[in-house]
């Protein structure tokens, strides 16, 4: 299954970079849908062009919907405040048995699901932890 989604983070693309690279995996712990699913792991930032690429694995759980999921976070600066994050990766969906269509549309669904909420939250954290208005107070 191809993934390419995304959210709008209301912070410059220069704060959000500087805490995905920095915080980065304190956010993505603190984004995972839940405790006892697998935590996306961060590899090491590179830039394209204008973009912030941040490799990612998110490993299957026992009970998800998709396998491990291989991606790449990205920014792009999409006006003078808001960054473009999103999420361009693949993962196979999970469906025993194999080829029942109604059960791969319901778990393709269920992996797009997922995957939005782990967009949001991250950028809600980005968001939160950036706000210069809450001061060191709102981290922790």
């Amino acid at each position: 299954m191809f993934i390419d989604d995304f959210v709008p983070i209301q912070r410059n693309v220069v704060i959000t970079n500087a805490w995905l690279i920095s915080h980065g995996h304190e956010l993505t712990q603190l984004a995972a849908i839940s405790t006892s699913d697998p935590i996306p792991t961060l590899g090491d930032p590179r830039t394209r062009a204008d973009v912030l690429v941040v490799p990612l694995v998110w490993p299957a759980s026992s009970n998800g919907g998709f396998t491990d999921l291989q991606g790449d976070l990205q920014t792009a600066r999409l006006d003078a405040v808001t960054t473009h994050l999103s999420l361009v990766g693949a993962c196979d969906i999970r469906v025993e048995p194999p080829g029942r269509r109604a059960q791969e549309f319901a778990a393709r669904r269920t992996a797009e699901r997922a995957i939005r909420e782990f967009l949001a939250r991250l950028a809600h954290h980005i968001e939160e932890y950036s706000d210069p208005d809450a001061g060191a107070g709102a981290r922790g």
